[in-house]
């Protein structure tokens, strides 16, 4: 991967403003207001409570689905712009990933896998703008398009674990916990955070923060 795409991505997944910065914000006011609320110096007492709680959480929830949905939504015209693909090969609904006919190699929110994703889906994803738990996915190879994490990178041990080969960018933290050797791992990957393995973090290079 060239110095300029790097660049992109690190710019792009360090952009609070296009990583549920306002929903984070949404979420935590709306915790404030409800303890606020139950604080027992509060002078509103008994149902009355609930009758402030509840349309506090309702219209707080609503507000964080907008908002994530427009976080989706420009994350996906961004990536398309930015790294040059198709626009009809993004998307950053897992419904939409998992029933499409179409095989998704761009996916612009927090990816978990599990069951519901066929492993043809997941042979063919190669970006994630977001968190990546594959720690359900008990063979790698199937994860040997994998390219970019922008976020933290969850796995457990699995089958076949030089499938991650072709994973060049992790701008968040690596849980590897269960293991304890990672030479699988590409020897030029970039981390923007730490890995964390079954000894403890790795130490990688101060100045590239790579993987050695």
């Amino acid at each position: 991967m060239d110095n300029n795409m790097l660049s992109n991505i690190i710019v792009l997944a360090e952009d609070k403003k296009l990583n549920g910065d306002k929903l984070e914000r949404i979420t935590t006011k709306c915790c404030n207001l409800i303890v606020k609320v139950n604080d027992d110096s509060y002078t509103i007492v008994g149902n009355a409570k609930k009758s402030i709680i509840m349309p506090i959480a309702f219209v707080m929830g609503l507000r964080g689905v907008y908002h994530e949905f427009q976080d989706i939504k420009r994350r996906e015209k961004i990536a398309s712009k930015v790294f040059n693909i198709d626009s009809r090969l993004v998307t950053g609904d897992l419904t939409t990933f998992i029933s499409s006919t179409t095989r998704f190699p761009y996916f612009v929110n927090r990816f978990q896998y599990d069951a519901s994703v066929s492993l043809d889906r997941m042979q063919a994803l190669e970006f994630v703008w977001g968190d990546a738990d594959l720690r359900k996915l008990h063979d790698f190879s199937y994860a040997r398009s994998l390219k970019v994490v922008m976020g933290d990178f969850y796995a457990s041990t699995a089958n076949n674990p030089e499938g991650l080969k072709e994973l060049q960018v992790v701008t968040g933290d690596m849980h590897m916990e269960q293991f304890d050797n990672l030479d699988f791992l590409n020897s030029s990957l970039y981390v923007g955070g730490n890995i964390y393995t079954k000894n403890g973090v790795y130490e990688m290079q101060p100045c590239k923060k790579r993987y050695k």
